[in-house]
């Protein structure tokens, strides 16, 4: 039994050290810059950018949740619509 515990100990961790050899993580100084992207057709697109998702942890956002997007100065703002 302790044998089986031990083989599968090893395996996980051969298959954690395996992922971490591809799958590089983002520097911190860099983990907060992002990237303006454009889906859709040529005539009809729209932009996204993808956010933290420790940010929206923080502020409880879900999936398909509606915002607004205000623009002041040469920012942009994202609120939780409200009605």
């Amino acid at each position: 039994m302790n044998y089986i515990i031990n083989y599968i100990t090893d395996r996980m961790l051969e298959m954690h050290r395996q992922r971490k050899e591809y799958m590089s993580r983002a520097k911190l100084s860099k983990r907060y810059i992002r990237k303006l992207g454009k889906i859709g057709s040529k005539e009809n697109h729209s932009y996204y950018v993808t956010l933290p998702v420790e940010y929206i942890r923080k502020l409880g956002w879900r999936d398909n949740q509606k915002l607004v997007v205000k623009k002041r100065a040469n920012k942009l703002i994202i609120e939780d619509w409200a009605e």
